[in-house]
């Protein structure tokens, strides 16, 4: 029996139980009607007791939807209160039915006489619908996780006015028994091929005979599945149908007491405070006399030697690849003057920390760096780095801007998306500052499969070579348009709002009057650099060539895309066995449900041969041999000479861009009409845009890499190859056929990624990670995916890329959605808080016997048990220091991924920002010994497609992007 058309059926009021996932938000692109989202509300699935859902918020809800999760459902941890529910299911089962077979309510059940409300539970809910009534879940015979499977159903309401045949999309790795309990039925199907050939039938979908309880195993959310919404709506008009059975009036409206529980609340609560008054005003120029070639990066380079090259604190934002629109800009600068500053923060010591270099002269001379701290902040209990981040924002934040001259002002402001402001990285130990806190005991709770339950070994407490986060308060940057060749200067010029100078500071207010430059300053400044850019210009354009950097000048190898194992000798890093083994561990996990998938990563650190990083010059160099060797959109410069710290950056992926947008928001879309009054505890969250404006959301996850083919010459005899040089890239001249047969290799590489089921896998499972993760910021309406699995080629690999955007909903903050989706989800896998809580383990129980074995050949063979006591901070037994030196760093990367994997890029003063993920980077720095090491993190996405000598081989793949421009360097 079909179902009547729903389209005029009003959405009932839904609760949602979420089971840890990462998709349960998506849920919310399946209401037929936006503004009917008021009516839902979101729980946690152990938020609540039994007797407190029990008696507090069923009886206001029409519907139960159980989300889709990690787990098994037999585990009573995995579900918390969902288990409890459908047991008072079960307990009501048992009762009488009435003679239209609908079940007559329990009068025995705490907190009196109510209908318990329909359920559909999508695949860990489904499950656990089946495991409730006595069913069996197995380990399913093919394991899916983010692939596409075509199920067919037999006539029923919840799959009415579906195609018979129809495709989804399946995580799951667990399956409900076809041998299920007479209570329940099977209403859909799909055939899953096995290794050995022969298909067996899965059920996809089920139903009880007499209770509204309905189940489906695939995901309807997910971007790639088929009609979603129809599903939806047929329940919406089953829950309708259900409750006029009943003859009970059902009320539109949640009451106050519960409002707090609405999804719209989960990037935090908006609020509207008084905007302080302008702090700085951004006055900016272009400089005169000066165009550089457009969509040519190679100038850059030069100029930024030139100007900021002796700089002891700089940054280059640098779009090394120009191709695109996203790569219009690059923005650089250093931090030397007098109102700039440095922002550190060290989560062990639970402070930031604001610094200033005391005199620019510094950054031309030989003498002692005078690094002050100017301002300490100890961050209480209940507070954030991210929420003291947004508390400094929101005081500094200004669109005031006024050009120095008319003439300046031919476009406007506003093609530039970054206006000074914040520069720097944010590191990826921050995710236990924006995960909730849960995820600590999931760490604790996550041993190794082989391993008993709870159990984990104690962790040394130990210093890190790097601040979590390092980021740079630049006054004045200089901006190179690379589509119009323009130079542009801006800076940040003091008002009366921002207060008179004073000594150390403890209050963020005290803290601005120390940031900005006077007019008369600013103006100076814009003048002298103005004229460094002319003069370097003049001696551009008339001696090219003693201008430009190119490899030879740096040392750089000619050959690119050398292979990492030709210098495993100068690397320290988890064999290529330990490496195989951990995939095949993460993929145990995997078989067990406990995850969809784990992007594991592993670090590859080598000593440098000399000292680089201790003067500007050589940490320039070093990064310049990166640039060459691997040019990228996101590429990066950030330099702090006090540390000393260098990241060198070709990352090619986005993490997050919030940008003005023109796009019109409906007003609190998701919000009810009368929204409760904040709560005491969102007091602080005081940071908002401006009134009105409207914040475009933008991520670009990566998944599925595809190393490129190397043209290495003609091969025919007819045209022998003659080495030429262009731009910065040596090369040689091909004849026309044996190109066209390298570009038709590489198209065919190229579309071999594109086709891949398991690259497509892994990209999808992302996908659909980061939709949830902007559901909790953006307006659900404006949540799309305009490219969907489309290649991107660098100079040496392939990549697939998807594109997902929102619109920021009205009263939030762009800080806001960095948080709701930090870490990356490319760098964790899925679903976010179990992945990060099993990958902490896994990837320090693996590379700790690494350590263990390097500790011991260094103590002169010394036993294991001294080894073991130095690695956890003992002092060593009968070892020379300097045989110790190596050990002792690698010891302080123990156990963390530092910056790798966190995010890089800027947080504009007008409130916009755009970060990149921090992969194909490298990280540079000093340590104890004296030694510069060079730290390099690569890894890749597990499966259960993954081939584990493959994942080791796109490790390699993904770290010879950036090893082969240092490898020579090594000692």
């Amino acid at each position: 029996m079909a179902a009547n058309s729903t389209t005029a059926v009003m959405a009932p009021r839904v609760l949602i139980i979420d089971h840890d996932d990462s998709y349960t938000n998506n849920l919310l692109s399946l209401w037929p009607h936006q503004a009917d989202l008021a009516r839902v509300l979101l729980i946690r699935h152990d938020q609540y007791t039994w007797p407190e859902l029990h008696t507090h918020i069923l009886p206001h809800v029409d519907a139960v939807i159980l989300s889709p999760g990690p787990g098994n459902p037999h585990l009573a941890a995995d579900l918390g209160v969902t288990r409890q529910l459908l047991e008072a299911y079960r307990r009501q089962c048992a009762q009488a039915a009435d003679s239209t077979g609908l079940v007559v309510p329990n009068a025995d059940r705490v907190g009196g006489l109510f209908e318990l409300p329909p359920v559909l539970g999508v695949c860990l809910g489904h499950q656990a619908i089946a495991a409730a009534f006595g069913g069996r879940v197995i380990p399913a015979p093919a394991v899916l996780h983010g692939q596409v499977s075509a199920v067919c159903h037999q006539d029923n309401l919840l799959l009415a006015n579906v195609p018979t045949s129809f495709h989804v999309v399946r995580y799951h790795s667990l399956l409900v028994h076809d041998d299920i309990p007479s209570d329940l039925e099977a209403t859909a199907w799909t055939g899953d091929q096995l290794a050995d050939g022969t298909t067996v039938k899965s059920i996809m979908a089920l139903q009880h005979r007499s209770l509204p309880l309905y189940g489906v195993q695939f995901h309807p959310e997910s971007v790639s599945s088929e009609c979603g919404r129809v599903v939806m709506e047929n329940f919406f008009a089953l829950t309708e149908r259900y409750w006029r059975s009943r003859g009970e009036p059902r009320s539109t409206d949640l009451p106050t007491s519960i409002r707090h529980l609405a999804p719209w609340r989960l990037g935090g609560v908006p609020v509207d405070p008084v905007a302080p008054a302008p702090a700085f005003v951004i006055r900016w120029c272009k400089v005169p006399d000066v165009r550089l070639d457009a969509g040519d990066s190679d100038e850059s380079p030069s100029l930024f030697r030139h100007l900021f090259g002796r700089s002891p604190a700089s940054y280059w934002l640098d779009s090394a690849v120009v191709a695109g629109s996203n790569a219009r800009f690059s923005y650089l600068g250093d931090v030397c003057g007098a109102g700039a500053a440095t922002l550190r923060y060290y989560q062990d010591h639970r402070e930031v920390t604001v610094h200033q270099y005391q005199s620019e002269i510094n950054a031309y001379l030989d003498i002692p760096l005078d690094h002050k701290v100017i301002h300490r902040a100890a961050l209480s209990v209940d507070e954030t780095f991210w929420s003291w981040l947004e508390r400094f924002l929101h005081t500094v934040q200004t669109e005031v801007a006024e050009p120095w001259s008319s003439l300046d002002d031919t476009e406007g402001i506003d093609r530039f998306h970054f206006r000074c402001g914040l520069v720097g990285n944010l590191g990826y130990e921050l995710k236990a500052e924006s995960l909730p806190a849960s995820h600590r005991d999931l760490t604790r709770r996550f041993s190794a499969p082989s391993d008993a339950p709870g159990q984990k070994s104690a962790e040394p407490d130990l210093d890190r070579p790097w601040p979590d986060a390092s980021l740079a308060f630049a006054d004045r940057c200089v901006a190179l348009d690379h589509h119009t060749g323009d130079v542009y200067l801006m800076t940040l010029v003091r008002t009366s709002a921002a207060g008179i100078p004073s000594g150390m500071t403890t209050d963020v207010s005290g803290l601005i009057s120390r940031l900005g430059m006077e007019a008369t300053e600013a103006r100076d400044w814009c003048e002298t650099t103005s004229k460094a850019i002319r003069q370097w210009f003049v001696d551009y354009l008339y001696s090219p060539d003693s201008n430009i950097i190119t490899e030879r000048d740096l040392g750089l190898p000619v050959a690119h895309g050398s292979r990492p194992h030709e210098h495993e000798a100068t690397l320290l890093t988890m064999p290529r066995e330990a490496y195989i083994a951990a995939v095949a561990q993460a993929q145990d996990y995997i078989r067990r449900g406990d995850t969809y998938e784990l992007n594991m990563t592993t670090p590859f650190v080598g000593r440098l041969a000399r000292p680089w990083v201790r003067t500007p010059e050589g940490a320039l160099a070093l990064y310049l041999r990166l640039r060459y060797h691997n040019p990228a959109p996101y590429a990066a410069f950030l330099y702090w000479s006090d540390l000393p710290l260098l990241l060198a950056s070709s990352s090619p992926e986005r993490f997050i861009s919030v940008r003005e947008s023109d796009d019109v928001v409906t007003p609190n879309e998701m919000n009810p009409p009368e929204a409760p009054t904040a709560e005491p505890e969102a007091a602080t969250d005081v940071f908002r845009p401006n009134t009105g404006a409207s914040w475009s959301v933008e991520m670009k996850p990566i998944k599925g890499t595809a190393r490129r083919p190397q043209f290495a010459g003609c091969k025919c005899t007819d045209f022998p190859p003659s080495p030429r040089t262009t731009g910065s890239i040596s090369t040689v001249t091909p004849c026309s056929g044996c190109w066209a047969n390298h570009a038709t290799r590489d198209a065919a590489i190229a579309e071999a990624l594109r086709c891949d089921v398991k690259e497509r896998a892994e990209n999808l499972m992302i996908v659909d990670l980061v939709r949830h993760d902007l559901f909790r910021v953006c307006v659900p309406s404006s949540v799309t995916v305009p490219h969907l699995m489309h290649i991107e080629s660098y100079q040496t690999v392939h990549q697939l890329v998807t594109t997902v955007r929102g619109q920021l909903r009205p009263g939030l903050n762009p800080v806001r959605a960095l948080v709701a989706s930090f870490p990356p989800g490319s760098m964790t896998g899925a679903p976010k808080v179990r992945s990060v809580a099993i990958l902490e383990r896994l990837e320090t129980s693996v590379l700790r016997p690494v350590l263990l074995s390097r500790a011991s050949s260094l103590m002169d063979g010394a036993e294991t048990p001294a080894a073991t006591n130095y690695l956890n901070g003992a002092d060593p037994l009968a070892a020379k220091p300097d045989d110790m030196s190596e050990i002792h760093t690698l010891r302080r990367l123990h156990g963390t991924r530092g910056p790798y994997s966190g995010c890089l890029g800027y947080f504009s003063i007008h409130s916009g920002l755009d970060m990149a993920v921090v992969i194909r980077t490298a990280v540079i720095a000093t340590a104890p010994d004296g030694h510069d090491y060079v730290y390099v993190g690569a890894g890749g996405a597990i499966t259960i497609l993954s081939d584990p000598a493959a994942e080791h081989t796109e490790a390699l793949t993904k770290l010879a992007a950036v090893w082969g421009a240092f490898s020579d360097l090594c000692s």
